[in-house]
């Protein structure tokens, strides 16, 4: 027996870019701290947090607990007109930079509960001339909730660890991603590389998945994921996931 997720829960961590949309600038007040991110700092966000828009906390040492990791700051000579195109133009380079700074392997990245999440300014920053985005690496923990992140996020062997691997629950939680350290229905167990020259569309990218992963897993029940979009696709995020029942 197969199960599918369905798209939207697939492409749940592509942050919309048709919601930001641009606020009256606040008045900069004196001494507004206008000093850019740094790639490599960490940060201990909240659920809210992470899907805020502007930067909500500051870094925090690495050695203790905290559920994100900067892995790209982009600068630019003047605040943009418009932060939705700015997120869609950055999402490729976000998602290959995050593939680098847990390993470098992208199979073993998409065996994982990790997500990106973008944050800009606050509006007195930008009204000070604050003009760069922030991209980080957060690992997604089950319902509203975010894992710590492990101090040492390097992907090694087979398989990825438990406490960064993906999980998903079962459908009366909406197949919500997860770690596999925490309660879960079906666990990432391997992966089917799409050898296109370029992307093929969803609707083919979803067949595909659909019938590599039966082939793989056999009669047992599964779900499955496909490569949703050209976003990945360009980051060389080219596998099917299949998630078999973990019984």
């Amino acid at each position: 027996m197969k199960l599918r997720l369905g798209a939207a829960v697939l492409s749940a961590a592509l942050i919309s870019t048709t919601a930001f949309t641009t606020a009256a600038p606040a008045t900069a007040g004196p001494g507004t701290d206008v000093t850019p991110p740094e790639v490599g700092t960490c940060h201990d966000l909240t659920w809210e947090e992470y899907y805020a828009k502007f930067e909500p906390e500051a870094a925090i040492d690495c050695a203790t607990r905290h559920t994100s990791l900067t892995v790209r700051v982009t600068q630019y000579e003047s605040v943009p007109d418009d932060w939705g195109q700015v997120i869609t133009d950055d999402y490729t380079p976000c998602l290959k930079d995050a593939v680098t700074a847990t390993g470098g392997d992208a199979a073993q990245y998409q065996m994982t509960s990790y997500s990106i999440t973008f944050y800009r300014p606050t509006r007195a920053q930008q009204q000070a001339g604050a003009a760069w985005l922030r991209c980080d690496v957060v690992l997604r923990g089950g319902h509203e909730t975010l894992a710590p992140i492990p101090q040492d996020v390097v992907l090694t062997g087979l398989r990825p660890p438990a406490n960064v691997r993906k999980c998903r629950l079962g459908s009366a939680a909406d197949y919500e991603l997860t770690v596999c350290t925490r309660r879960h229905k079906y666990v990432a167990y391997t992966t089917a590389h799409m050898r296109d020259d370029r992307y093929p569309g969803e609707r083919a990218a979803k067949r595909f998945a659909g019938r590599k992963c039966n082939d793989l897993i056999g009669g047992a029940p599964f779900v499955y994921e496909w490569v949703p979009n050209k976003f990945y696709w360009r980051a060389g995020l080219r596998n099917a996931v299949c998630l078999p029942l973990d019984d």
